[in-house]
């Protein structure tokens, strides 16, 4: 037998033959059914990799579909708030369609029989007269009014009593009516438990609030543009529902939280809600609260963070927190009397002449907008920037020419050459 049969043979492979008996087959025979194999692997791997692409677009699907579902649950939620306001305002109207005050007298023998002093007397009688008042101006449709009568400041703290609860319902049925008439709403001093609440502030927001910050998150919620919310000295807890309400950038131009006990993680709350508001332009927090350092310097960064100037142009410019300016964490904050844009040039410039003071502005550039050789286009926009900021630059911070001089010799100038063509 030649060498070529030999060969033959060893390359032979006996199989099983399907009727139990053996076949063979060569190797090119087991290559090919290998090739076939790895072909079918091709095939389901591409498939594979479709059907991966499918489920992220499903899956991108799915997040779109719920973030149109939970901005559809919020307008429904204010729907709901809407048709509740309205068919409060349909029975008051049913009720009362010649109103005059209904809510009794309370005798001034009924404080002085519970404990109280003549002064005490004389301040809740005031106060009562003083809703009457309020209930009875807002009813006539009177313009721009100041709803004051809840405002017990530097008096005697009112407290809570089931006698002044139908006052509180006479003037909740007249703010339901006022169409937006309020523009201002003091809460000063004045214990305000549950039942109260829940005639109060329904009429503002149309949910039943259950403590002070719920009450005080209905009133910013209300929908009417309020010059001044002042609810300090009210022993606010937990403000989540408060800071909620604020991130939703109610028509509120100063809030007033001081006298509440807050602390830092409800300075945290506020900081985080200040990010998203443009429209406060004064809070109070100074004085009456548990806010140390740490919680101050929170509201700070939210306000001025110099840790780049994507940051610093992110931040509140519209609001002056008082506790930023007053109390020893001052790093340029919002100014009274300048526009929102004044303050963010003023703050960007400090940034820039913090940063040349240590020489490191070319650095921190290269670091926020890349050093790619397109990064050398936006030289002139830098720079004009710079010109831009230094018209609002305060006293202390260096010319701009101190600043143009830095980053001319230091930043993108060999770069700024060579793509000369292409700036």
């Amino acid at each position: 037998m030649d060498d070529g049969q030999s060969d033959a043979k060893r390359r032979r492979v006996r199989a099983p033959h399907p009727r139990g008996g053996v076949t063979t087959r060569t190797l090119e025979d087991i290559h090919s059914v290998l090739e076939e194999h790895a072909r079918r692997i091709e095939k389901l791997v591409a498939a594979n990799k479709v059907l991966m692409g499918r489920n992220a677009a499903l899956e991108e699907t799915c997040k779109a579909l719920d973030r149109k579902s939970k901005s559809l649950g919020r307008a429904c939620d204010e729907l709901e708030v809407r048709c509740s306001s309205l068919e409060r305002s349909i029975q008051v109207l049913k009720k009362d369609a010649n109103w005059t005050y209904s809510a009794p007298d309370v005798p001034r023998s009924h404080w002085i029989e519970q404990g109280h002093d003549e002064e005490y007397a004389d301040n809740v009688g005031g106060t009562i007269r003083n809703i009457k008042r309020d209930a009875r101006r807002i009813r006539d449709g009177d313009e721009d009014y100041h709803c004051n009568c809840l405002d017990n400041e530097s008096q005697l703290t009112i407290l809570h009593d089931n006698g002044m609860l139908p006052h509180f319902k006479d003037l909740a049925d007249a703010i339901q009516l006022s169409n937006g008439i309020l523009q201002q709403i003091n809460i000063v001093n004045i214990e305000l438990r549950p039942s109260a609440l829940r005639i109060l502030f329904p009429a503002m927001e149309g949910k039943n609030g259950v403590n002070g910050c719920r009450a005080l998150a209905a009133l910013m919620r209300c929908g009417s543009p309020l010059d001044l919310l002042d609810f300090s000295g009210n022993g606010l807890s937990g403000t989540d529902d408060v800071a909620a309400a604020l991130a939703s950038n109610p028509q509120l131009d100063i809030l007033d939280l001081t006298e509440n006990q807050l602390n830092d993680r409800d300075a945290e709350l506020i900081a985080q809600a200040l990010k998203q508001n443009t429209n406060l332009k004064m809070l109070s927090l100074l004085g009456g609260n548990s806010i140390t350092p740490a919680g101050f310097g929170k509201i700070r960064t939210t306000i001025c963070d110099p840790s780049s100037l994507n940051a610093m142009e992110s931040c509140n410019h519209t609001c002056h927190v008082d506790c930023v300016e007053q109390n020893g964490h001052y790093r340029g904050g919002n100014f009274k009397g300048m526009a929102s844009q004044q303050r963010r040039r003023r703050k960007l410039y400090k940034l820039l002449s913090a940063r040349h003071e240590e020489g490191s502005n070319a650095r921190h550039l290269n670091a926020e907008l890349g050093e790619g050789p397109f990064a050398a286009k936006l030289v002139p926009r830098v720079l004009e920037c710079i010109e831009q900021c230094s018209v609002d630059r305060s006293s202390d911070t260096p010319t701009p020419l101190s600043l143009y001089f830095e980053l001319m010799k230091s930043w993108k100038m060999p770069e700024l050459f060579e793509h000369r063509n292409i700036v």
